[in-house]
């Protein structure tokens, strides 16, 4: 049957349908209109009518089960209306999104979690049904709208406040804001309320108000809303309750600065000052969790003068108390953060803090434990200085690390996390750093941790494992002799010893043994099997461990057997926020990624299935490239390969390395991507004043010239104008053309240049590049051609290329005359106008010759140099060639 009859059989039948719907016969317009669609589907008239009737169907179906809902509220029904409602396929028209509101609002408010659930899910549905509670919200009062959502469940109130953070609902800005202030007053009035069983549910949706609007929000919070808030903080509550409450002072306090700095600090003194039980643990635990938001308000209130010393004596007053001596601990853990705080702890209360450590209660000596740990800091730094005695050192960092293992084993989780808290901190001294991965049990009980712990649950234990890895596997940073002697003035600035010298603990190859046993207890494969369940902040310590661990050359081809590669290429390739931690994580693992192509055959490495093609490697690695400023004009000595300073370009170094290593590969698109995305920054680093930079980006240009697009970055004539595209669009306006010959230009000018550097690699790499750009001068319309007749116009050509020919370095000497002797036989050879004849012998005594090199060749005593490599070379492909070009030239 024709189209055409079958598209108006089945118009006809879409007609049917509605008929039949409209007569009450909905099964019967279901069924021909599925008919109708059988025949034309892509007709707007059947689609029109199939997408009508279904969605009249669904609607009709929706409505009957929120009335049977609302008459008899069973939980299967429940379930059967839950099951609607998060069907993609469910539609609902204006007039049943009117009623079903009406109905599941009443319906859901007595009807407990089923029925939060039922109506949170019905708005998250319906946008008609979010702006018929946006029109209530500018018409009606906010309180009974509230009060019947909270009511109701977290989830309808939940859905409420996303109305009010969703502009495009309302009409008026205004109507909006008054909403928004006045349900952010009736959260914290929540919140005040004696006895109130939801308070999360307030702190979590304070949350959400505060951080979408917190600039014009914290002005409602005062004092007594504030102190709920900090009440919240209590570590007697539960812990997603202080979680809640510190996301919500954390917002709060960026927000009203001063104000509410102010009011935070007569919250804690006032509770200090009272010196009850419960008013000491609220104020600790307050202090606590403020440390880590606005360190520099909560060290001031700590280092006031006279608190430290009457924080002990009271302390020892309530020494029954074990929840005030917990909480006290935990504020001093909290303060070690800050540098003085810690020197303080150190001074008053360090002899407090050795005392509860002996305490029979795992609570409170776990956490002593970890306040020692911290002030071991203090005595690492200030050992050599002018004070005779260090209290904190009265506990032996053994003893601790003793402690913190036995910690380990504990089946509460507070335990264990305190142990890998207190391992973080301890693991920072040399001594303990191969003491713990020396200890084989040790090294199988902390990846038993990092396997068996929960993302969720665990995260501390996770974070702080992930931590003792960190400082075993880092390696110290090398310094150069400017920033050791920079070092030196510091030290004797501050009246310590200067230290300059690594600790033998903290050396190479005491990292790199840490690192192989750590390799053999086959810690990669964990961390590639854990990482995308973490956070960002533990997903940038696992690949900072993978970035440690690919230091040494050895270790590579392990790290890639073990699935690293594929882990580094999804950390690079991830969607990179604005956030520094984004761009850090991004830069480590694409310099992890780098290490690992270095040393491991790319051919090989990416035909290992579940591996992208090699061309996923390209743009992580370059964008190491712009790591470093290197730009040509820079004074040499600030440059730094493997430095610790600003100007690092180990990065830029080992990229290149990796870069080179992908463009020797088969795979032609690979090579392409490099020039696509990398040839400006390339043409930068070959005026590098660092030497192996320079070296290597000549080493990545030799590699590079052999792919059309790489050749074509160095074509003068006419062919090139096609750009990076040998094949692209060759009809450019006479500026654009001119810009790409004068950039072709200058690279071949610096490819000569270098093929002079007092460097034998780069002189060797820039000798092949040019020997491959040259290649073919001798056929008629070959783009070499124009590249010789280039070279040519420089006066230094000939010396230089002759120079090559007798090279006598240690290095390779018999490579670069070879790769010399090419170029010098190209331009001998070159197809010009004033070439000799234009014969098409091959006869080196018959070829056409290009008479203006020869001239130049005889003038710089050419024919003597080529003899005397002709009797030095022991190669018989330079051998070759000089002969060819001596009976050329007689």
């Amino acid at each position: 049957m024709a189209t055409a009859e079958l598209e108006a059989r089945a118009t006809l039948l879409a007609d049917r349908a509605f008929q039949l719907v409209e007569n009450g016969q909905r099964e019967d317009g279901a069924r021909v209109v599925r008919e109708a669609a059988s025949l034309a589907p892509d007709h707007p008239r059947v689609r029109k009518a199939l997408n009508d009737i279904q969605s009249e169907g669904s609607t009709r179906s929706l409505v009957d089960l929120c009335q049977r809902y609302a008459v008899q509220p069973s939980e299967p029904t429940a379930h059967e209306l839950l099951q609607m409602l998060r069907d993609p396929g469910t539609r609902l028209s204006s007039d049943a999104t009117d009623q079903c509101t009406k109905i599941l609002f009443d319906a859901c408010t007595s009807n407990g979690s089923l029925g939060d659930e039922i109506f949170s899910s019905y708005l998250e549905k319906s946008s008609a049904a979010r702006r018929i509670f946006t029109t209530q919200l500018e018409e009606a009062t906010t309180d009974a709208m509230f009060e019947q959502a909270w009511d109701t469940g977290g989830g309808v109130t939940h859905g409420l406040i996303s109305i009010l953070l969703d502009s495009s609902l309302w009409q008026r800005e205004g109507a909006r804001f008054r909403s928004e202030q006045d349900i952010f007053m009736l959260l914290i009035a929540k919140l005040m309320e004696a006895g109130q069983d939801h308070m999360d549910r307030a702190l979590k949706e304070l949350g959400r108000l505060l951080a979408a609007d917190a600039e014009r929000l914290h002005s409602l919070v005062d004092a007594d809303g504030l102190n709920a808030i900090l009440s919240c903080l209590d570590v007697r509550g539960p812990a997603d309750l202080r979680s809640q409450a510190t996301f919500v002072l954390a917002r709060y306090l960026a927000a009203s600065k001063d104000e509410g700095e102010q009011m935070l600090s007569t919250f804690i003194r006032s509770r200090v000052t009272e010196a009850t039980n419960d008013n000491l643990i609220v104020a600790f635990s307050a202090a606590s969790a403020v440390f880590p938001i606005i360190p520099s308000t909560a060290s001031h209130l700590f280092l006031t003068e006279g608190f430290a010393q009457s924080l002990v004596a009271m302390l020892n007053r309530k020494s029954k108390n074990t929840r005030v001596r917990q909480t006290a601990l935990e504020m001093l853990s909290a303060a070690c953060m800050d540098r003085a705080c810690r020197e303080n702890i150190d001074k008053y209360c360090a002899t407090w803090v050795e005392g509860q450590m002996k305490s029979s209660q795992e609570s409170i000596a776990g956490i002593a434990a970890v306040v020692l740990a911290k002030l071991r800091d203090i005595n690492k730094d200030a050992a050599a200085g002018p004070r005779d005695q260090v209290r904190g050192a009265a506990a032996d960092i053994d003893q601790l690390v003793d402690r913190f293992k036995g910690l380990m084993q504990a089946t509460n989780h507070d335990s264990r996390e305190r142990a890998m808290e207190g391992l973080a901190f301890a693991s920072l001294q040399p001594s303990v750093k191969d003491q713990l991965a020396c200890d084989e049990g040790f090294v199988k009980q902390m990846i038993d941790a990092l396997r068996n712990a929960s993302p969720t649950d665990n995260s501390a234990v996770i974070f702080g494992a992930l931590t003792v890895l960190t400082n075993l596997t880092q390696y110290p940073p090398a310094m150069s002799e400017e920033q050791k002697k920079m070092a030196q003035l510091r030290a004797y600035a501050n009246l310590s010893k200067p230290r300059t010298d690594v600790e033998p603990a903290e050396g190479n190859e005491a990292v790199t043994r840490r690192c192989a046993i750590l390799l053999g207890a086959n810690v990669v494969f964990l961390l590639v099997s854990i990482h995308n369940k973490l956070s960002p902040p533990s997903q940038l310590l696992i690949l900072s461990i993978l970035s440690a661990l690919s230091k040494e050359q050895k270790h590579r081809g392990v790290l890639a057997q073990q699935g690293a590669v594929k882990l580094l290429l999804q950390s690079c390739t991830a969607p990179s926020g604005v956030e520094r931690a984004d761009k850090n994580a991004h830069h480590v693992a694409a310099h992890a990624l780098a290490r690992i192509l270095i040393s491991v055959d790319p051919n090989l490495l990416f035909r290992s299935s579940g591996l992208p093609p090699t061309s996923s490697a390209v743009r992580p690695l370059v964008s190491l490239l712009a790591s470093g400023d290197v730009a040509d004009g820079d004074d040499k000595s600030n440059h730094n390969i493997g430095g610790s300073g600003e100007r690092d370009l180990l990065p830029v170094f080992e990229a290149l390395l990796a870069i080179t290593n992908l463009a020797s590969t088969e795979d032609g698109s690979t090579r392409a991507l490099i020039v696509q995305l990398a040839w400006p920054r390339i043409e930068d680093l070959l005026l590098s004043h660092n030497t192996l930079i320079q070296r290597a980006t000549v080493e990545l240009v030799c590699n590079l010239v052999v792919s059309p697009e790489g050749f074509a970055k160095f074509m003068v004539g006419d062919e090139g104008l096609g750009g990076g595209d040998p094949h692209g669009d060759k009809a450019l306006g006479n500026e654009e053309a001119e810009v790409k010959r004068a950039r072709a230009r200058t690279g071949l000018y610096i490819l000569l240049a270098l093929a002079d550097a007092e460097d034998d690699a780069t002189r060797r790499a820039a000798a092949g590049a040019l020997a491959m750009l040259t290649d073919g001068s001798d056929e008629t319309d070959n783009p070499a051609t124009s590249i010789v007749q280039e070279i040519l116009t420089h006066e230094r050509a000939i010396p230089i290329i002759l120079s090559l020919c007798q090279d006598a370095s240690e290095l390779d000497p018999e490579g670069i005359r070879h790769r010399g002797t090419v170029v010098l036989r190209n331009a001998i050879f070159c197809r010009t106008s004033s070439s000799s004849n234009t014969t098409t012998s091959k006869s080196p005594m018959t070829r056409p010759k290009n008479r203006l090199v020869v001239e130049q060749i005889k003038a710089h005593d050419g024919l003597d140099l080529l003899k005397g490599v002709l009797l030095k070379t022991k190669d018989r492909q330079v051998a070759k060639g000089v002969v060819e070009m001596l009976q050329a030239l007689f």
